[in-house]
């Protein structure tokens, strides 16, 4: 989870020609299956296959990832761009320490080619018996899970003749470095 602490701010109200100064407030956010559930159903849209946001797409998703909504709807405005920094980071950090590798050439090239949205990882965790409560995880420490799942449930296996033009890859590199012929 991630919270920020917006500080007190002012916005200018051209129908009553007044400032109005809002005050500071605490939002937290969780970028999970959720949060990515709830942008996809009313954006109609794959989430993890939009590489430029519009501003309006972003916004609305940092609304999606907010736990408990501030009774003030101006609290975006608020935002700066260090804030708008910090959710990114957030986003994109793995909040994990564990590291997969796509065994299959065919695999991995084919999950490119997939789409992949918020009901395909719901349909994963059901395949590898992932409790729902895991929806509420970060969505990148949930994703890892169901990759270590698919590993460990041997469909990530990769097959000999990879293994041996890997094993050979590694030989040749060690030969090279250790100047050895064997």
């Amino acid at each position: 989870m991630l919270t920020i602490k917006l500080s007190e701010y002012e916005i200018y109200n051209e129908y009553i020609n007044k400032f109005t100064i809002y005050p500071s407030i605490t939002i937290e956010l969780e970028h999970s299956l959720v949060s990515l559930y709830k942008w996809e159903a009313k954006w109609n849209i794959p989430f993890l296959h939009i590489k430029d946001f519009t501003a309006e797409q972003y916004e609305d998703y940092i609304r999606c990832m907010i736990l408990k909504m501030p009774s003030e709807p101006t609290f975006m405005l608020g935002l700066t761009p260090e804030n708008a920094k910090e959710i990114q980071d957030y986003i994109s950090h793995p909040m994990t320490a564990t590291k997969t590798t796509n065994y299959s050439k065919s695999e991995s090239s084919s999950t490119k080619k997939s789409i992949i949205t918020a009901e395909v990882i719901y349909s994963q965790m059901i395949a590898n018996n992932i409790p729902f409560e895991c929806q509420y995880w970060h969505l990148n420490q949930l994703t890892t899970l169901i990759k270590v799942c698919n590993i460990k449930n041997n469909q990530d296996k990769m097959p000999k003749k990879e293994v041996d033009q890997r094993n050979a890859e590694i030989n040749a590199q060690r030969r090279a470095k250790y100047n050895s012929k064997g």
